[in-house]
Formats: structure tokens, C-alpha cells, sequence
């Protein structure tokens, strides 16, 4: 099972690390999946994502400023203006990035611009991405233990439903959170159909 946890580890700090150029999807769900599937790695997998993220940032930052330029899909304007506001306050202004759902991406490339010390960025980084990464690690965890007990013979079973429910509703919520960062309201089909007519 070491050799599981390992290779788990590995995938995680590659996502993570992903996460601070382009990858669109944050690594706190594979996380949440690999704590919940994989309890007892739980510590390791933590420690690792954060890792991934810290170096992540500190790396995408670097390049920036030497003026490497990569995509940046699911950002939009909004989410762009909104971070150049919260990062007045300097590398502290990422704490607004745990608590919504704009990405890492987006925050490090405006603290590329305005010349953050990577060394408070990584602190910043680890203190409070990791927070919140340890958080959903403690849930998840929870949850796993508590299946554990309520169905021992089925554990495999009801954690695969468990599971299928949370990502679910987590792609749900992405939905709710593109929604409202979109730069311009969804648009119904009738009126998708009349725009895609028009020469």
C-alpha cells in the first residue's frame, strides 16, 4: 500500500503544480479524493499538494518575469480586475484566493506583474492555500472513518457513492462559481441560436 500512497503523492504534487500555470481544476478535489479513498496517506498527501503548489507558484512567478506567457483557460476579466484589487495589499491579498473560486493562476500572474518577493509569495502560498488544503484533508478523512464504522462490510461500495455524490456537487458549484465570475450572464438557447444566424 506504500507504493500506492507514493505514486498518489507524486500525481498529487504534479497537479498542484499544474495548477499554478494552466491546469483549470484545483487540486484540493483530488486531494479530498485521495484522503477519502486512501485514509492513511492522508498526512503524506497534504504535505505533498502543498509542496506542489508552493513551487508551483514560485516557478510560474519566475518565468513570468522573464518573460515566458502561457494561456489561461477559465479566466475572464472579472476574476482579473477583482485579484489586481485584493494584491494592493501586497502577497497578503491571497488570502482572498482559498475562500473563492477564481484561480491560483490569476493570482500569481498579477503577482508577477507587480514584482511580490517570492519568498513571501511561497509563505503566503503555503500558509494559506495549505490551510484550507488541510481542511478538506480533515473532512475527508472524517467522512472515510465515518463509512468505515457505519458499513464495514460495504466500505468499497458506499465510499464509490460517497464519492460519485461528491463530485457532483463540486461540479455543480463550479457551474455557480463560472456563473457569477463570467464576464456576461449565460446566455438561453433561443438567443445562442438568433447570435450564431447573424452574419
Amino acid at each position: 500500500m506504500s507504493w500506492l500512497i507514493g505514486v498518489v503523492a507524486v500525481a498529487l504534487v504534479v497537479w498542484a503544480f499544474a495548477e499554478a500555470f494552466v491546469w483549470p481544476v484545483v487540486p484540493d478535489f483530488a486531494l479530498a479524493a485521495a484522503a477519502f479513498l486512501l485514509p492513511e496517506g492522508a498526512v503524506t498527501f497534504t504535505i505533498w499538494t502543498v509542496v506542489g503548489s508552493v513551487v508551483g507558484g514560485v516557478t510560474a512567478i519566475t518565468a513570468y518575469r522573464h518573460g515566458f506567457r502561457w494561456p489561461l483557460p477559465t479566466v475572464t476579466s472579472k476574476m482579473k480586475s477583482t485579484v489586481a484589487s485584493w494584491l494592493t495589499v501586497g502577497p497578503i491579498g491571497l488570502f482572498n484566493q482559498p475562500l473563492t473560486a477564481v484561480p491560483y493562476k490569476v493570482f500569481v500572474v498579477e503577482g508577477a506583474r507587480r514584482g511580490f518577493p517570492r519568498s513571501a509569495w511561497a509563505w503566503w502560498t503555503a500558509l494559506f492555500r495549505g490551510t484550507r488544503m488541510a481542511m478538506v484533508t480533515f473532512l475527508a478523512v472524517l467522512g472515510s472513518r465515518a463509512i468505515e464504522s457505519a458499513a464495514p462490510s460495504n466500505v468499497v461500495a458506499a465510499r464509490s457513492v460517497v464519492l460519485a455524490i461528491g463530485l457532483f456537487l463540486f461540479v455543480m458549484g463550479w457551474r455557480f462559481a463560472w456563473s457569477f465570475w463570467s464576464d456576461s450572464p449565460p446566455s438561453g438557447n433561443v438567443e445562442v441560436e438568433t447570435r450564431t444566424m447573424q452574419p
